[in-house]
């Protein structure tokens, strides 16, 4: 990240120049400073089960990386430049002191309102949006489906409902060549985010 004023410690406001692919921060780092979007566009991801998850595309005028400044938690997500963009940096210290002189019925709801969010980020589940994720979903049930039956007692089980895992089998196969063929009409507008850096 370039940045115009390297004095982070007086508590100025700097403008940050970033080029397509910058990393504003890591998910994890401890939070030193806010940011406003000036130009440009910056995504928000984040690691879920090993997979990188978009969370959102922020454009002119998005606040971004206030939680983990007002609360003190590390980052809960990544932030990174998908084109030349422009940021403002706020540094921690300004929003400490903007807080601590706010009414303290203000403070303690923007604390709580911190805390309910990070509690839904923590208990974030990526959920199917496309064709694809639909049969990815469906693949891992009925390979779910297909352990269960060989661990329990399979005198449970007729010869029916094999076949019929077989037959599921079958469909999934068929979904994805279909899937395969007609992409996710998303992509063109959200970024894909394994392509995003870790």
């Amino acid at each position: 990240m370039q940045e115009q004023d390297k004095d982070k410690d007086k508590g100025t406001l700097e403008r940050c120049v970033l080029t397509r692919g910058a990393k504003v921060f890591a998910q994890g780092d401890p939070g030193d400073a806010a940011y406003v979007v000036e130009s440009g566009r910056v995504a928000i991801y984040k690691h879920i089960n090993d997979k990188k998850v978009h969370l959102a595309t922020l454009v002119k005028g998005a606040l971004f990386g206030e939680m983990a400044v007002l609360d003190g938690s590390p980052r809960i997500a990544a932030a990174v430049a998908l084109e030349d963009t422009i940021l403002v940096r706020i540094p921690g210290n300004v929003v400490s002191q903007k807080m601590s002189r706010s009414d303290p019925f203000i403070k303690a709801l923007v604390m709580m309102l911190i805390e309910n969010l990070r509690n839904v980020h923590k208990v974030y589940v990526a959920r199917p949006r496309s064709l694809e994720d639909f049969v990815k979903v469906l693949a891992e049930t009925a390979d779910v489906l297909h352990r269960y039956t060989n661990v329990v007692d399979m005198d449970t089980y007729s010869a029916e409902v094999a076949k019929r895992l077989d037959t599921l089998q079958t469909i999934i196969e068929e979904l994805k060549v279909f899937a395969a063929r007609h992409p996710d009409r998303r992509l063109s507008a959200f970024p894909d985010a394994s392509q995003l850096p870790d």
